[in-house]
């Protein structure tokens, strides 16, 4: 669940050639470690990288969409009776993607040209085709929206049904959302789940992102809106009150990228600061003190942060070009996983979620690994 799904898009947009990428597994015993990288054949080095709670999706120089990880619920949009694809596999034959985002139970795409796709379970209507049956392979949705960017979430219900719910933002900053809307997450002031995209607010956005059930994003004018569940503080707003509009913070800064996890969100100022909210139970807003928070936090005393991403119970980060991850099963403040220095290598953009992790470096270069 990365940061800033805006028209300006999440990820990289890197066009250096590389001959060799690294895929990183990072041994981890009881909390964060150093990197251990084995060299795989790659020719192509990645534009952006997306987690999803049992898949991961990402971008290709050529603009091709590639994914690994449990297909069992369609998310690695291969076909239905693939289990899993094991390493990166190509996604259809089109060679112009240009979004990506993932979540427990779908998936959704958005082209060069803003034609979106999505794909998997749809229970609740969080592809937005109208309908309410799952898609094995990206469906090509034609909704007469030009589409810039989109932001997935999902979860489970008691009923042991996958609910999700996603939303977008078109070529002119304009945001919509569709899907399940029981806590209010399509920010349409109504709790009815919607299988089309409905348009959420009159102002115009530059980023948005879809956590489990709320989502957060920053408008034009630079502030943070919140809307839907907020037992644990998650909308950032000072209390545990359900939205079911978007509601801005008041009395702050403005803000350059939000990221929504499961019950917290984190996100960047221009000045590079870094703040959390929401809820702490495995130590994922990066405060030593620990407890949940209903107003954002400053977590530790840098200024460097260029990206962030908020996930099941962790949360990563990228400041001046390292890496830095906190929660489970790691430590309650933000701990560096390499050196940029010592390796000669950079990091640009980070995505975890669960207890898999992703970046990809300033080579474009893709570098993965999972908390042990």
């Amino acid at each position: 669940m990365g940061e800033n799904a805006g028209p300006a898009g999440r990820g990289v947009r890197r066009r250096r050639s590389v001959t060799a990428a690294l895929l990183v597994a990072l041994a981890v015993s009881g909390g964060v470690g150093a990197w251990t990288a084995r060299a795989i054949a790659d020719d192509d080095p990645w534009l952006m990288v997306e987690g999803g709670d049992h898949a991961t999706c990402g971008i290709r120089s050529d603009h091709t969409l590639w994914c690994w990880g449990a297909n069992d619920l369609g998310v690695v949009g291969i076909g239905r009776g693939v289990a899993s694809a094991p390493e990166p596999t190509r996604v259809g034959d089109r060679r112009d993607w240009a979004e990506v985002s993932v979540t427990l139970d779908h998936a959704c795409g958005v082209t060069r040209g803003g034609t979106r796709f999505c794909w998997g379970q749809n229970a609740t209507g969080q592809l937005g085709t109208g309908d309410t049956a799952p898609r094995w392979t990206p469906q090509r949705i034609l909704d007469g929206i030009t589409w810039a960017a989109v932001s997935v979430g999902g979860d489970i219900d008691h009923d042991a049904r996958y609910e999700g719910s996603s939303c977008g933002l078109s070529a002119v900053g304009l945001l919509y959302c569709w899907g399940s809307n029981d806590r209010g997450q399509l920010g349409v002031g109504s709790t009815a789940d919607s299988t089309m995209p409905v348009h959420t607010d009159s102002g115009a956005w530059s980023a948005v992102s879809v956590g489990t059930d709320f989502a957060c994003g920053v408008g034009l004018d630079g502030g943070r809106y919140c809307w839907g569940r907020n037992d644990h503080g998650e909308l950032g707003l000072g209390d545990t009150v359900d939205r079911a509009v978007p509601q801005r913070s008041a009395d702050e800064p403005a803000w350059t990228g939000v990221s929504a996890g499961s019950d917290h969100a984190c996100g960047t100022h221009p000045d590079g600061t870094l703040l959390c909210w929401g809820g702490d139970g495995n130590g994922q807003l990066g405060q030593a003190s620990g407890g949940d928070r209903l107003t954002p936090a400053r977590v530790g005393l840098d200024a460097q942060w260029t990206s962030v991403s908020a996930g099941a119970a962790a949360t990563c980060g990228v400041e001046a070009g390292s890496v830095l991850c906190w929660g489970r099963p790691g430590a309650a403040v933000p701990e560096r996983l390499h050196d940029p220095a010592a390796e000669a290598t950079r990091i640009v953009s980070v995505t975890t979620v669960g207890d898999r992790n992703a970046a990809i470096d300033a080579a474009g270069r893709l570098h993965c690994w999972a908390d042990q």
